[in-house]
């Protein structure tokens, strides 16, 4: 190691007289700091250029410094004296490289702490992911170094391979090209970790890494054993480090292969965090807020009284909430729509997830889910899909499609939303918005692959042999016809939902698109149009009469000019009494589409109120109660 040191040494002052490879540890980092600031990339994150300059840094400039460091020693005959001192292959390469290792973990700490809104732990992954492509770079340097006939050939090699290595993946990623990003895929520079290592992706991007490194290790053991003057061409290296190499290799690849079968067992997102529906409360009146007392995370029961409007109605919760936003204080002046508080419905709680396209044939309504939350640590919580977007999440923020700079189309993966109950006694109330992370596990206990319900019955979610039943609906449970150790038959009735809600919605759905149906707002306009048609047909038959007495002489000029404004007059009315038609027929279509899908879904869910067995089985496990609502896990039927 003394050797080692003494290169370290040497090195270092070496660089310190290179201003083109110091320029390139300053230039990086800087244009980063810099084009993060004043541009920006349509369909990229706000750490775009970070990530682009730190991947350019580590493929190009580290090659770079270290083969032409190697290429000078070659040249000076400095590597033909280490190798006569019996200087080994681990000791130069420590010596030589540790100084662009350390210089490059400074500049990868100044990248680290220029990328937005990340973790310590975030932090220390992108790091550490970082030194890994380092120290690929610094064995992919060294074996041109030692591989250049000379200083000259070494430069020009190195600058290709960075060129390659750096600015090949920031082309692929600008293309959009799926080729470009596949082919670029296998290499280190294109595999840096930015987010947390509990996804799957940033495990295949750590192996990919490791893989270069030991692809390259070899590699240059074996380039260096060529320098051997006295064994010219055989292939030289210590045993152990052979047997060193090789047990690395088997144990990194054995842990990556491990880790990536554990993962595919899961569909895992940190996209995730805890939700609930957000209800407006409006003012009711315009004037004075004669009494509103409520403040951030006052605690309200359904039907209390909120507050009111001077000689107005009082304001009244309409769920058990929680208050997370107020926008008026008592005695301001107050619309009648103005919303003055927001509530926060503590009893539809749910975990929000976003699902990667890929994935989302994988999961269905009613499957299990492993949930942590960050207030919580890494304490898991059981759950349950309830509900699964039907469209993706860019289509409702209504983002078009992703372009490169030429316009053409740019393939970005999508994400779908959805909705996750929590089974486990929790209380969420203070942690709306908490980030969240979701594991949805695909495999059994016995490791096969879990297989989807062909029933389309959205409350059945299938493990192995066993079925769990579930509901989603908050109805309460009115009469359970099974017990445990019941053998039922499948399609037989297990339970019966309380039904009085949904008829009496169902009821109200119908009704109000009768009156929409019956609305006078068509009836008016159909009446104003044809009043307008009767005005545009005298216009025109007045209109008439004037031109012929006038082409007789009979009338002046100024009387024609009279007519043809009155008759243009009534055609400009004629028109907006047909837009205003067109108009309130389209917006009574677009209600009645709305009713009638709300109408389905309710009649749906009726349907849904009557639970039946998927399979023919035993009872095996119920958790349902007659008189408690039902949503959740109901039975457990074993085939």
């Amino acid at each position: 190691m003394n050797s080692a040191g003494a290169i370290f040494i040497k090195q270092f002052q070496d660089i310190l007289k290179n201003s083109g490879v110091l320029i390139q540890f300053i230039m990086f980092p800087g244009m980063a700091f810099m084009m993060t600031r004043v541009a920006s990339v349509p369909g990229t994150p706000d750490s775009f250029f970070i990530t682009m300059f730190a991947g350019v840094f580590i493929g190009m400039t580290l090659i770079g410094a270290v083969a032409i460091a190697i290429a000078e020693d070659r040249g000076n005959n400095s590597l033909r004296f280490l190798l006569m001192a019996g200087v080994k292959s681990h000791e130069y390469l420590l010596g030589i490289g540790g100084v662009i290792f350390v210089g490059a973990l400074a500049v990868g700490g100044v990248f680290t702490i220029m990328m937005p809104d990340l973790s310590i732990i975030e932090s220390l992954i992108m790091l550490a992911s970082m030194m890994l492509g380092a120290v690929a770079s610094i064995l992919f340097g060294a074996i041109i170094g030692m591989a250049s006939k000379n200083e000259q050939s070494a430069i020009s090699i190195s600058t290709a391979a960075g060129m390659f290595l750096g600015f090949g993946p920031m082309m692929a990623t600008l293309s959009g090209s799926e080729t470009l990003e596949n082919v670029f895929g296998i290499f280190y520079t294109m595999n840096f970790v930015y987010e947390d290592f509990r996804t799957t992706d940033a495990i295949q991007r750590f192996g990919i890494i490791l893989a270069n490194v030991m692809v390259l290790m070899f590699i240059f053991a074996w380039v260096y054993g060529k320098q051997e003057t006295s064994k010219k061409g055989v292939f030289i290296m210590n045993k152990k480090v052979i047997t060193t190499l090789l047990t690395l290799a088997l144990v990194g690849g054995a842990g990556i292969a491990a880790a990536m079968w554990y993962s595919a067992g899961f569909v895992s997102t940190d996209h995730a965090r805890v939700t609930t529906t957000l209800i407006p409360v409006p003012a009711g009146a315009t004037g004075i807020l004669e009494r509103f007392t409520l403040y951030v995370g006052q605690r309200v029961h359904e039907d209390e009284i909120l507050g009111w409007v001077q000689n107005g109605e009082a304001m009244r919760s309409p769920v058990d909430g929680l208050v997370v936003q107020t926008n008026a204080v008592q005695n301001q002046h107050v619309s009648q729509m103005e919303p003055v508080a927001v509530i926060a419905d503590t009893n539809g709680l749910q975990i929000e997830a976003h699902i990667k396209e890929t994935d989302i044939l994988s999961i269905q309504r009613g499957q299990p889910a492993i949930v942590t939350i960050d207030g919580f640590g890494n304490r898991k919580f059981a759950g349950y899909i309830s509900e699964i977007g039907m469209a993706t999440q860019s289509e409702l923020d209504g983002e078009g499609m992703s372009l490169n700079f030429d316009g053409t189309f740019r393939r970005a993966t999508r994400f779908i939303p959805i909705r996750i109950n929590i089974t486990d006694d929790i209380n969420l109330g203070n942690l709306i918005g908490v980030n969240a992370s979701v594991r949805i596990p695909l495999r059994s206990f016995s490791g096969d692959l879990q297989l989807g319900d062909d029933s389309n019955n959205e409350n059945i979610a299938e493990v192995a042999e066993r079925r769990n039943v579930y509901t989603t609906l908050e109805s309460v449970v009115r009469r359970i016809y099974v017990e445990i150790g019941d053998h039922v038959t499948e399609g037989q009735i297990l339970c019966e939902l309380d039904t009085g809600d949904l008829l009496f919605a169902i009821a109200q759905q119908r009704a109000a698109g009768e009156a929409v149906r019956q609305s006078s707002q068509v009836i008016n306009a159909e009446a104003s149009l044809r009043a307008a048609e009767i005005v545009l047909a005298d216009a025109e038959h007045n209109y008439e009469a004037v031109r012929k007495l006038h082409d007789a002489g009979a009338i002046s000029q100024n009387d024609l000019r009279q007519s043809e404004i009155a008759l243009q007059s009534a055609r400009d009315s004629h028109q907006n009494a047909r837009a205003l038609l067109n108009a309130a027929r389209a917006e009574i279509s677009a209600n009645l589409t709305s009713m009638e899908i709300s109408l389905e879904i309710l009649e749906k869910q009726l349907e849904d109120s009557v639970i039946k067995a998927p399979v023919s089985g035993v009872v095996t496990a119920v958790f349902a109660s007659e008189g408690v609502p039902g949503s959740g896990l109901l039975f457990i039927i074993d085939k």
